[in-house]
């Protein structure tokens, strides 16, 4: 079980006693009004620590010992990731994202070897995109009603910024 560190922040595996944590922001509207699934009952919480392995790029977020929230690094096809991260809204603003992206970066392209790295979006979430901006990303696209909408949207559908990175544009960005 592989721990990794930022300057601030301790990248884990998820503990079963994690769950009440990760409920403080996946169980938010202001944390999850961007994504997918919406707001989590505690349960959900607990199902989806339980359901994690040790071979998963899916990591608990400690700031001075408390988990402050979600990371991933999720394997597709042909040698690529996708990464994401949700973090409680209370430690926004903080730049804690652009140091779990760089890290995400750098776990995809120095240790597992990918080729690719992709990140979505929805458009109107700004600090997302600015985050993978900053780490080096570049928006690729934007899908028109491409996505279900978060939430409390007031539409079915959303629309969706891609975001990817080459390692060879890592290597660039790194070796400066």
């Amino acid at each position: 079980m592989k721990t990794y560190f930022t300057e601030r922040l301790k990248l884990r595996h998820f503990r079963p006693d994690d769950a009440k944590a990760a409920f403080e922001y996946m169980g938010n509207h202001e944390n999850t009004k961007y994504t997918r699934s919406g707001i989590q009952s505690y349960e959900n919480c607990v199902n989806f620590i339980s359901g994690l392995s040790e071979e998963d790029y899916v990591f608990a977020v400690e700031y001075e010992g408390k988990v402050i929230g979600t990371t991933e690094l999720s394997l597709c096809e042909d040698n690529q990731a996708t990464l994401g991260w949700i973090i409680h809204r209370d430690f926004w603003g903080r730049g804690f994202c652009t140091e779990i992206g760089r890290l995400l970066l750098k776990i995809a392209f120095e240790e597992a070897g990918l080729r690719r790295v992709i990140a979505h979006c929805d458009t109107e979430n700004a600090a997302s995109w600015h985050v993978m901006e900053k780490i080096g990303m570049r928006r690729e696209g934007c899908f028109i009603g491409g996505r279900c909408a978060y939430a409390y949207a007031p539409y079915r559908y959303g629309d969706e910024y891609s975001y990817g990175i080459l390692k060879k544009e890592y290597k660039k960005l790194n070796t400066i």
